[in-house]
């Protein structure tokens, strides 16, 4: 059975939160622990997967939201693993994300 776009916003969400908390742990913390890096990574991907399966009408709802950007990223990091960079990884983190939280706001929409 399928994920409901609600329940694939909630992914979403939660995803843009674990990664917060990551950066909030400083990129220094994570260029040191490998472990950190790929939980950001994996966090991302996830993001992206979320995004690519939410339905038309429902990114209607939400046009802050970048939704063909965050399906790219999560096929770069799932199919181009070797091309992805660390300052990549972070200007999404830091620089996106917040932005895809922002927009998509409480569960409400």
């Amino acid at each position: 059975m399928s994920r409901s776009d609600e329940k694939r916003l909630d992914d979403l969400r939660d995803m843009c939160a674990m990664v917060a908390s990551l950066v909030e742990r400083g990129r220094a913390s994570i260029e040191a622990d490998e472990l950190l890096w790929l939980a950001l990574e994996r966090a991302i991907e996830i993001a992206g997967e979320a995004a690519t399966q939410v339905g038309d009408e429902t990114r209607a709802r939400f046009p802050g939201v970048a939704w063909k950007e965050l399906s790219a990223v999560r096929v770069v990091l799932a199919h181009a693993y070797h091309r992805v960079d660390l300052d990549q990884l972070w200007e999404i983190a830091v620089g996106d994300l917040p932005g895809v939280a922002e927009a998509l706001g409480s569960s409400d929409g």
